[in-house]
């Protein structure tokens, strides 16, 4: 069975095939030879944020390697995944970040540790590079590497990210990578491969009204639509 990932750090080089370094740049972005995985091996459940930065970079460093991924808004995280129904109840968040976890995965979509020209990590380094064709290489390397063989208990993956540029770029790859069964269902939500794909506000806090509007009761319409797409993709789970 093939499985996304083994919690922990990840043996994975394709980008940097024929370089013996752990960093490349291009174009002034660097991309640093650093991918993780946290969470289940054989999740149901797959969370993908855009890339690591410095916080995260840090945070390894003090703290260890579970405390990384979606370091310091963790809450934050979790806010927004009950917005859309994800059954989180009577559960210790935390916990699904660990090895122990059985039905949460998290990564990011571009695994490696990324900066942008400005040596910038926050904000959106892969939404602005995936205009650059020597840089969506390195998406597409990552985005067939993991998301390609997908093991059959996955059911949804959630992308943390909901601006225009950013939601085409990513369909463009997953309808790349599954060109049998990709089908875009509305503007952040797809199926491919028997997986419900979906889009949603990311945690970071420079969203900060985005953030809020997602987890308030009020109406929101792409947050509807991923709360409908997401319940009917674990219907009976």
């Amino acid at each position: 069975m093939q499985m996304l990932a083994i919690h922990g750090e990840q043996n994975c080089r394709v980008c940097f095939d024929g370089c013996s370094g752990r960093s490349l740049n291009v174009n002034g972005r660097r991309l640093v030879n650093d991918p993780g995985y946290w969470g289940a091996a054989d999740p149901r459940i797959l969370i993908l944020g855009q890339s690591k930065g410095n916080t995260q970079v840090q945070t390894y460093a003090k703290a260890g390697f579970d405390k990384v991924a979606f370091s310091g808004i963790r809450d934050r995280l979790e806010l927004i995944l009950k917005a859309v129904s994800i059954n989180l109840s009577g559960r210790v968040f935390e916990n699904a970040f660990t090895e122990k976890e059985t039905e949460l995965g998290f990564a990011s979509l571009l695994r490696c540790s990324l900066s942008d020209p400005s040596g910038k990590t926050s904000g959106s380094p892969v939404t602005t590079g995936m205009s650059d064709r020597m840089f969506d290489r390195w998406i597409g390397n990552c985005a067939r590497r993991w998301l390609t063989q997908l093991n059959p208990r996955l059911r949804l993956v959630i992308f943390l990210g909901l601006t225009p540029r950013y939601v085409k770029g990513v369909m463009r790859h997953l309808k790349t990578l599954h060109a049998d069964t990709f089908k875009q269902i509305g503007d952040v939500t797809a199926t491919a491969a028997g997986v419900t794909w979906v889009f949603a506000q990311h945690p970071s806090r420079i969203s900060e009204n985005h953030y809020r509007r997602w987890v308030d009761a009020g109406p929101h319409v792409k947050r509807d639509a991923v709360t409908e797409a997401v319940v009917k993709a674990l219907s009976g789970l």
